[in-house]
């Protein structure tokens, strides 16, 4: 159920709500009572504690019969260190004489506290999460970087200007009439249909004058037959 937006208690008070907690819990604050610490406002199960008369969702219209002084509640104000208590003493005051003025018996105290370990320790576990994904994914990003740069440095070292190996090596081995006959050769399978055909006849014609050019630079590179002998004298 959720919770009603104006709330009167049997003592005749009008209260109001002003906040919902991160747990869901909402607090109420007397109507009149402009601004109201969130640590003095009451919660729904307080109120009905007190007596519930009534209970609406639209806030109330200006005029109205004033509130009846009520037989007195208390302020509970805690604190987790002693750092904390000069701060909570003073706002415990100050809430008292708030609603004094209004007409209302207050009794404020300063107790000790302690902290929600269960929403830190979750809060705590989030952000560690967050953390481990973040640093994931800098991992990633810097190996991404590292492999690019690596693949750069390779096509700038390359022995061509357009960053790849020569396709045709053999062929500069070849001599003039060789050459001359591997033009052709390949002018002549590329002259068909744009088609696989074409492409396999272009293929083909490579693969037969590469073994021509490589057995000419085998054969030009090759050591005489007096190579490694003495000159006999």
């Amino acid at each position: 159920m959720s919770a009603p937006l104006v709330v009167n208690t049997r003592d005749g008070a009008c209260w109001t709500r002003r906040t919902v907690t991160e747990g869901g819990i909402a607090l109420y604050a007397l109507a009149d009572v402009c601004q109201c610490p969130t640590f003095v406002m009451a919660t729904l199960d307080e109120l009905a504690a007190r007596g519930i008369a009534g209970s609406a969702d639209v806030l109330p219209m200006p005029a109205g019969p004033e509130p009846k002084p009520s037989d007195g509640f208390r302020v509970v104000v805690n604190v987790w260190n002693a750092d904390d208590r000069a701060d909570a003493e003073w706002a415990a005051e100050l809430a008292q004489n708030a609603l004094e003025g209004q007409g209302f018996k207050v009794f404020a105290t300063v107790d000790e506290g302690e902290p929600d370990v269960a929403a830190l320790r979750a809060q705590v576990a989030a952000l560690e999460a967050e953390r481990h994904t973040t640093n994931a994914a800098l991992s990633d990003a810097a190996e991404q970087l590292r492999v690019d740069r690596d693949r750069i440095a390779e096509l700038e070292d390359a022995p061509t200007g357009g960053g790849y190996p020569p396709v045709l090596p053999w062929a500069k081995h070849m001599d003039a009439d060789d050459l001359e006959g591997f033009l052709a050769d390949l002018a002549d399978a590329a002259s068909g249909d744009d088609d696989l055909t074409t492409l396999a006849a272009v293929e083909d014609a490579i693969g037969r004058w590469r073994v021509i050019g490589e057995a000419q630079h085998a054969h030009n590179t090759a050591p005489g037959p007096n190579a490694g002998a003495g000159d006999g004298s």
